[in-house]
């Protein structure tokens, strides 16, 4: 068994487990981790529990230390540069008509990384476009294509009952999903009537 706090990155993210480093949390409270060499802040969804290898991971990394207020200012300050980052993005593939949509720019904490997440109908080599990128704002780049569920959930709207989209507010992880479920409450089986914004099956159902 492993002793754990929960952690999201975003309000409908995904939960991580981290070790706490013996540092006492409180539900909304914030760490500071390291994820891929930069530090990110996170907020504490879930105080100290055990859980099993199989549960947590065999490999937790450790808590850096908790969040401060400044830390919460920071990651408020790197929302708005990402903000500009994705104008500035997007005026760049439009100038350069690339085959994607930018749909979100994102810093680390520490201001190491920018991460910008893409749609695009099809794979693309995107170093060279990185490359450039990194010149531009003089951090290193990373571009994260991602699929219509997640693009969905980035770009949020309304969902069929009339309330925003499940999967930006509240769904983790949206499971697996089949016509089965569809037929075995009587609905439509005509995917246009039950399919969300993504363009998929409803998660609700």
């Amino acid at each position: 068994m492993a002793t754990v706090v929960g952690l999201r990155f975003r309000r409908n993210g995904r939960l991580y487990y981290f070790d706490p480093a013996g540092i006492g949390f409180e539900v909304d409270d914030y760490a500071v981790v390291e994820t891929s060499n930069h530090l990110e802040l996170a907020r504490v969804v879930l105080t100290e529990t055990e859980l099993s290898e199989e549960e947590g991971g065999t490999e937790l990394k450790e808590v850096v230390r908790k969040g401060t207020a400044e830390d919460v200012g920071e990651m408020e300050r790197n929302g708005r540069r990402g903000e500009r980052a994705l104008q500035q993005f997007r005026k760049m593939v439009s100038e350069r008509a690339l085959p994607i949509v930018p749909l979100q720019a994102e810093y680390s904490l520490d201001g190491a990384n920018l991460a910008f997440q893409i749609s695009a109908e099809e794979r693309i080599d995107y170093r060279a476009s990185a490359r450039e990128m990194a010149e531009e704002f003089g951090t290193r780049i990373e571009l994260r294509q991602v699929g219509p569920r997640d693009r969905a959930r980035i770009v949020d709207g309304l969902g069929r009952c009339g309330l925003s989209l499940c999967c930006s507010t509240w769904l983790d992880e949206p499971g697996n999903v089949s016509m089965r479920m569809a037929k075995e409450q009587n609905l439509p089986l005509n995917p246009a009537k039950i399919s969300g914004a993504c363009g998929r099956l409803l998660c609700c159902l």
